[in-house]
Formats: structure tokens, sequence, C-alpha cells
């Protein structure tokens, strides 16, 4: 669903790093521009910021006025390690966030013209963010973040972001501050915004009921690294090596043993199961089962970020991108595909 023009002008020498969905009709994603060879040894020995290499923000409309009309992007030059998510309310946008030591850069498309919001001060304790924000969320139609040291803030409007860590205890336990590995966000999801669930750290899971913080007794000390609250009204968590527990509350139980080096990057609840996915893959969870998905390999080439909002699942990643609606798989472009074909025109002249 693009041409070669468009891809050349939106996608070449970039790769996607991160993606999400306004609406079943509008996708976004991060572009990162790939390096040459020479250009990581220039970055190695001047000690060049690799976080900082250029960046797009992508969007594609599916219902554009023909192939080369359907994608847009924006430059991002200087930012940091961006995530993107989307929110649908006070009104339909897709936001970019980018962290670094001291405060983060926010980018907003959709629903008026593209600009940069007012940044999110870092405050050490109370306000808005304690530590790097590590995963953007559309959780009942609202945009949340959350983050190290037990960081959670939800999006309210333009420049208003709410912190949501009040009652939540951070890593700062007077003179002595612990391992910032020990406790903190890696992802959170939620059943609606007074039935929250985030989990990171070792072991370190945390339920919300829209007042009061509550610390969950979760069965690891692994690291964990993503989250998803089911239709099925139950909540998966997933660490390292992918090991994976499905529960609520305080009872949880192992469902898989992992093995899978790189861990499941995302987890989202789509149709009747959860969706996993990294660099390698994809994977499926139906009735406590974990099993590779069973995708055409045109779709699986996509793995690396899922997204779900408006009753669409977006997969996207190194090698393309591709989207399911209503049991229906359909790709938007290969990456490798494309690349053959931008070779062959430039050798056509």
């Amino acid at each position: 669903m693009i041409d070669l023009e468009a891809y050349k002008k939106v996608f070449q020498n970039y790769s996607i790093t991160d993606c999400a969905v306004r609406t079943k009709d509008l996708f976004v994603f991060i572009g990162s521009q790939l390096l040459t060879d020479e250009e990581v040894v220039e970055y190695e020995e001047n000690d060049y910021d690799f976080s900082l290499r250029p960046k797009k923000v992508v969007t594609f409309a599916r219902q554009g006025d023909g192939k080369g009309n359907q994608w847009f992007h924006n430059h991002l030059i200087g930012w940091h390690t961006c995530r993107i998510g989307a929110t649908n309310h006070p009104k339909s946008h897709s936001i970019t966030v980018a962290s670094d030591d001291l405060e983060d850069r926010v980018y907003v498309t959709g629903s008026g013209p593209a600009h940069e919001d007012t940044r999110i001060q870092a405050i050490v304790r109370g306000g808005v963010r304690r530590g790097a924000i590590t995963r953007l969320k559309t959780i009942a139609g609202w945009l949340y973040f959350c983050g190290g040291n037990r960081t959670v803030a939800k999006r309210l409007d333009e420049s208003s972001w709410i912190s949501l860590v009040d009652t939540l205890p951070d890593l700062d336990t007077g003179d002595i501050i612990r391992d910032i590995t020990e406790a903190g966000f890696s992802d959170i999801d939620g059943f609606s915004e007074n039935d929250l669930y985030a989990a990171g750290g070792h072991g370190d899971v945390w339920h919300f009921n829209g007042q009061l913080w509550r610390a969950i007794a979760f069965p690891s000390n692994q690291t964990l690294k993503s989250i998803c609250c089911g239709g099925d009204g139950k909540v998966y968590i997933s660490g390292y090596e992918a090991e994976t527990y499905m529960g609520r509350d305080n009872k949880w139980k192992k469902i898989y043993s992992g093995g899978i080096s790189t861990g499941f990057r995302d987890m989202v609840w789509f149709g009747d199961r959860v969706w996993c996915t990294n660099d390698y893959g994809v994977w499926t969870i139906y009735k406590g089962k974990v099993k590779r998905a069973d995708l055409p390999a045109n779709i699986e080439a996509c793995a690396g970020h899922l997204y779900v909002n408006g009753g669409v699942m977006l997969l996207a990643g190194l090698s393309g991108a591709a989207f399911c609606e209503n049991g229906e798989w359909t790709l938007l472009f290969n990456s490798f595909t494309m690349n053959k074909l931008v070779e062959v025109d430039e050798h056509e002249g």
C-alpha cells in the first residue's frame, strides 16, 4: 500500500522503531535513520550519541486519495530515542516522547498542525515523572506513560499531564537509594481508568484502583518487560526470555517457561487472545497456551512492535508494516522488497 516514490521519500534509509494506531484509518510510526558501516565507525570514534540519529514521525492514512498521497512525515532532528502513542481524548492525536537525563520532548500530530508541545520536566520527587519514560499506551482512549522509579502519568490535553504516583512509593528511602533496576515500570495496561496494572523491575508489580496503588505479590523476581490486560479478564506479564505469567490481583500461574532470548517487547489483546512480538517473530497466548502465531511469512517479517486501538492491530518493525482488522491481515509494505525496487529504479536511471 505504498508506491515507489512515496517509499523513497518516507522510508528509504530509515527503519521503524515504534508504531501506534490513532484511529482505524490512521497509523503512525517512528522512523530512525539507518547508519552505514562508515557512519557507525564515525559515531564510535567521535563518541556521538547513537540515540540522536535523525528520526521521522510518519503517518499513514488508509482513506487517502491514492498510494502516493497516503503517507506523510515530519522530521525530528536532535531527538533522543523516541516512543510514540495515541490518544482519542480530548482529540485524536499521536504523541511522540523522547527522554533524556533532564526532560522529555513532546511532539504532537493530528487534529491540527504538527507541533512540539511543552516539555515534560524531570522532577525527582513528585511531579509528572521520576525516571525515564519506557512506554506509551492507549487505555480507555486516553494516553498513559510509565517509566523508571515507578513513574505513571496520564495525558489530559495540550501541555497537560497528570501524575498518578502520589500514593506510589519511589526508590528513595532517605539516605539510601536502591538499585534502580530493582523497581520501576517497563509497561502499563488496564481494564479501565480505575483498574490499571504496571510492571517492571525485578518482579515489581502494582495495581491502581483510580485512587490508590497496591503492591501485588508476584511469584517471580525476574526482570519484567511487558504486560497485557486481556479481554478475558486476566492479566498477562512477561519478562526475561519471555517467561510468562497469567493471573490477577495476588493469584498468578506460570504459563510459559520462556527460552526466547530477547523476550516479548510488546503484548496486546486483540480478537480473542494475547499477541506478543519481538524483532524475531510473533506469538499468541490463547487459553493459557503460548505458541508461535500462524502468519504468512510476509506478515510475520514485520515483527517488532504491536499497537491496538480502534479495532485495529498494527504490527511494524525493521522489515515493514502490516495491520489486522476483522481477522484479516493487510501488508502495508515489505522493506526488503521496496529496497530492491529502489536499487532497480536507480540502476535504470
